[in-house]
């Protein structure tokens, strides 16, 4: 039987785990690539290590609502010039709610949330 490779599309990795142990036991049962979630700054940035480090690790790049606290006035400039930077940050995702847009304060974000 002919298997497809395949991607792991939703993959958490930090520079704490085993990374090359974990792509030998996933490339033996044909998961080839995998694309990582940077959800907040330090994760951004761990995951940026991580992709410069091994072949077929993809990054996406956010902030997820739970980390509010990293999200700045000029958070998504930051993380458009890192997408445009790097060819293998891929996307968009763990995103926040862009608060100026909908007017609301941080403050309030995090009451109603």
């Amino acid at each position: 039987m002919n298997k497809e490779s395949l991607t792991d599309t939703h993959f958490h990795l930090d520079l704490n785990d085993d990374i090359a142990l974990i792509l030998e036991r996933a490339r033996k049962n044909n998961v080839q690539n995998f694309i990582i979630s940077g959800c907040d700054l330090k994760g951004i940035k761990e995951g940026i290590e991580i992709i410069n480090r091994y072949p077929g690790i993809y990054l996406t790049i956010g902030i997820h609502p739970d980390e509010i606290k990293d999200f700045h006035d000029d958070t998504i400039s930051y993380l458009e010039k890192l997408l445009l930077e790097n060819k293998k940050i891929i996307g968009i995702g763990e995103i926040i709610i862009i608060i100026k847009k909908i007017k609301k304060s941080k403050k309030e974000f995090l009451r109603l949330n």
